[in-house]
């Protein structure tokens, strides 16, 4: 699965004419660009493309589900690898139309294609060397109004559990599948009694965890994430939290300093 790697890549986020614009460059110059909705700021799709890189792996032809409106982390797999062709799904019409639009301006129709559906379901067969997914992983309560970026049913694994069970079918052997978990979900151990740990279920469909980095969300007070937290406490007695420090800190409601642990999993396909 090696392939070459481009010069030194970066990006950042400009404003041109009052709209955020994030720009993907090389040592050369700039190279792509995506054009942010007011308000939007896909940190989390940036930081599971940031941590596949630093992460040693060199895929060649990677599948991302639930691209949204932007597939941030894809973008930074093509700044990356010279030859990488990558497949993605989306759900959401509306937002695989603007995804489209993006690729198409960035001229990169050839090497990211992607599909119209839920998870792996519009996928022609093939195998790949990596599959990612920043997927909706967030508890919602019964008639919680959250949006379909965040709502991971009841428990959070409402999508999660899913790509866990058929990516391995859609892999090569030794193929990887990299994810970003909240912890309070239980990652190496389980945070509710009746609800089986990440790790547990990874193993159960033939994979097993290989890098951890570490990465943490801060819980903005009103943010969706803040507003279910009764709720995650409930399922997930054993749920922990931090503070800015990334000290465990006790739950509370009222503060200005409070984090979850959000950490980038990478498993390997075995057997």
């Amino acid at each position: 699965m090696k392939t070459d790697l481009k010069p030194k890549t970066y990006l950042k986020k400009n404003i041109v004419n009052d709209h955020s614009i994030l720009e993907f460059y090389q040592d050369d110059g700039l190279n792509y660009q995506i054009p942010l909705a007011d308000g939007d700021d896909p940190k989390t799709g940036l930081t599971l493309g940031e941590k596949i890189i630093e992460s040693d792996i060199f895929p060649e032809k990677v599948l991302e589900i639930g691209t949204g409106k932007y597939a941030p982390a894809s973008f930074i797999l093509l700044n990356n690898f010279e030859n990488i062709s990558i497949d993605g799904t989306e759900i959401d019409e509306y937002d695989y139309g603007v995804l489209n639009s993006i690729i198409q301006q960035n001229g990169l129709e050839d090497r990211f294609k992607n599909h119209l559906g839920n998870l792996f379901d519009p996928l022609v067969p093939g195998k790949y060397d990596l599959v990612y997914s920043n997927i909706a992983l967030l508890p919602v309560p019964p008639k919680f109004n959250a949006t379909h970026h965040d709502h991971g049913g009841y428990d959070g694994w409402l999508y999660l559990n899913e790509i866990i069970e058929k990516a391995s079918t859609h892999l090569t052997k030794d193929g990887y599948l990299a994810l970003v978990v909240f912890d309070f979900l239980g990652i190496h151990k389980r945070n509710s009694t009746s609800i089986p740990s990440l790790k547990e279920r990874l193993h159960e469909n033939g994979f097993i965890i290989v890098n951890e980095k570490p990465h943490y969300k801060y819980i903005r007070k009103n943010g969706a994430t803040y507003q279910v937290l009764p709720h995650i406490k409930n399922v997930y007695p054993e749920a922990l939290f931090y503070n800015a420090k990334k000290q465990l800190t006790p739950f509370s409601l009222t503060s200005d300093d409070l984090y979850v642990y959000y950490p980038f999993i990478l498993a390997q396909k075995i057997g």
